[in-house]
């Protein structure tokens, strides 16, 4: 990291624009290209919406991102989920 002066991923909030929970691991994709992947997913009763984290590239961390998993809309959140 000292050498190159970044990580090239960071560690995301997401939220799942659907009910289903998706399988993991779980890679997103911008439609061409890997960038990122779901580690933990599960539904959240407060926000009644599925909610994850996950690992995005640095270029698509910006909260408001949207990216898909497979048949998936997700947007990129900020954490803590409020």
């Amino acid at each position: 990291i000292k050498s190159v002066g970044h990580v090239n991923w960071t560690w995301s909030g997401l939220v799942v624009e659907s009910p289903a929970i998706p399988t993991l691991p779980c890679k997103l994709h911008d439609g061409a290209k890997e960038i990122g992947e779901m580690t933990s997913v599960l539904e959240s009763p407060g926000l009644k919406k599925v909610i994850a984290l996950g690992y995005v590239k640095r270029d698509y961390a910006a909260p408001g991102t949207v990216l898909a998993s497979g048949d998936l809309r997700v947007t990129v959140a900020q954490i803590p989920f409020v």
